[in-house]
């Protein structure tokens, strides 16, 4: 068993049985993963990096669905077997080329979302998706080493530095909340204007 802790209290529990079994993550062909969408649960293992003490966040411009367009952080899709800190190692070296300890990836908190959209069709289907979203504060030198590397994300626009005006200016109401959850442990309907 696994716990993550903050301030003192358990965040996060994984509890893997002993039983000689292992899950192998199984890869579904374009098809199977459409009809997947629409049946299961998506959990998703992201990232967002920060700079506590400049209060900013780094965000990417997406250009696939869900959130086609807009800014959003890191990360992807967990895999059958994998552990958590190891999916979000994973899917933060994938998307932004930099190896980083997983101790340096702070659970931030779990949302339910349930997207209008998603990127296979129909895409007005939505999917239905369980976030875990941690935090990774970088230095300036550390966010100067990122080399945007994922697929769903405008290679052109890169990674660019959103503090508390941004983000009330160009952000979705959720990235509003997620910020003034971050930076003031503000709550969802404290948060739509920070």
């Amino acid at each position: 068993m696994a716990m993550m802790k903050d301030q003192g209290r358990v965040q996060l529990i994984t509890i893997k049985e002993d039983g000689g079994h292992q899950i192998t993550p199984t890869f579904l062909s374009e098809e199977c993963y459409k009809e997947a969408v629409g049946g299961f649960i998506l959990v998703t293992a992201d990232i967002i990096i920060i700079n506590r003490e400049k209060k900013s966040i780094l965000l990417g411009k997406r250009t696939q669905n869900p959130v086609k367009g807009e800014w959003w952080f890191m990360g992807g899709r967990r895999q059958a077997g994998a552990w958590q800190m190891e999916a979000v190692a994973k899917n933060f070296r994938k998307e932004t080329g930099l190896e980083m300890p997983r101790d340096r990836f702070q659970f931030l908190t779990q949302v339910e979302w349930f997207f209008a959209r998603r990127e296979q069709e129909p895409q007005d289907a939505g999917s239905h998706n369980l976030l875990f979203l941690y935090t990774i504060d970088l230095a300036d030198e550390e966010i100067a080493t990122i080399k945007l590397e994922g697929a769903g994300f405008d290679h052109e626009a890169g990674l660019q530095v959103f503090d508390r005006d941004r983000v009330n200016a160009e952000c979705r109401p959720e990235i509003r909340w997620l910020y003034g959850l971050i930076f003031f442990g503000l709550l969802p309907q404290e948060a739509w204007y920070i």
